[in-house]
């Protein structure tokens, strides 16, 4: 898929510092792809934050998961159920843990 890319919508949600920039296949899915896409950060936490295991491990925080929950549920609202809120259109974000990289 990196190599050929989508035509599809597509979110990318990380906590690595640069985003797509800095891991080649997500790079290379960016490039390639034709779609509308975003990609978010969110920081202050670990990697960890977007498995099963954030709870057990207590790595993500109760403003880190609104956050999650309302970038996801936002952007399937746009793409799947045709409610556009305008929060995955702006350059920055009402949640101080996201910042908006593409």
């Amino acid at each position: 898929m990196a190599t050929d890319g989508v035509d599809r919508p597509f979110l990318l949600f990380g906590t690595e510092a640069g985003g797509h920039a800095n891991r080649p296949s997500w790079n290379a899915l960016w490039q390639h792809s034709t779609g509308w896409r975003r990609d978010l950060l969110l920081t202050g936490t670990t990697e960890g934050a977007f498995t099963d295991s954030a709870p057990l491990l207590h790595q993500g925080p109760a403003d880190a998961t609104a956050a999650k929950r309302a970038y996801v549920a936002s952007f399937l609202d746009k793409f799947l159920r045709g409610h556009h809120d305008h929060l995955l259109d702006a350059p920055t974000s009402p949640y101080p843990d996201v910042e908006v990289i593409g």
